[in-house]
């Protein structure tokens, strides 16, 4: 007999940040001990992933008008620009050198605590600029 867990608030809050973020279910299945299928049956039985389907489709449909309005361009910055503008905003950003070679360094960002991507980076940066109706970040 399969036994099933009732979502507490806080999974569902979870699964609600993730699917804001788009981590896979693969990888928050993980995280909260069930199955990537139960995450999307409690993705569509919730609502969450509509809700965030819905806010994406109506930022982009109104960022596109405005836009095409006022001929805004994009504004084109350095990468260190976008993690200033990120702490600025309240998030916790920082970056590591970690050495791949004699003289060779790669650098990893942090995103409140946890490693990130600089496209992830850019990403949320960009959202929080159209949610602001600032021209987003070109690198």
């Amino acid at each position: 007999m399969i036994r099933h867990t009732a979502w507490s608030k806080n999974d569902v809050e979870i699964l609600k940040q993730g699917v804001k973020y788009k981590i896979p279910y693969k990888k928050m299945a993980k995280i909260l001990g069930r199955s990537s299928t139960s995450l999307n049956k409690a993705a569509s039985r919730f609502g969450i992933r509509e809700m965030y389907k819905r806010r994406y489709e109506k930022v982009m449909d109104i960022n596109l008008k405005t836009i095409n309005e006022k001929k805004e361009q994009p504004v084109v910055v350095l990468f260190n620009d976008v993690t200033k503008f990120l702490q600025k905003a309240g998030y916790s950003v920082s970056e590591k050198q970690i050495p791949v070679g004699k003289d060779c360094f790669v650098k990893q960002y942090f995103f409140n605590r946890q490693p990130i991507s600089q496209t992830r980076l850019l990403l949320i940066a960009n959202t929080i600029r159209l949610d602001l109706n600032q021209p987003i970040f070109v690198v």
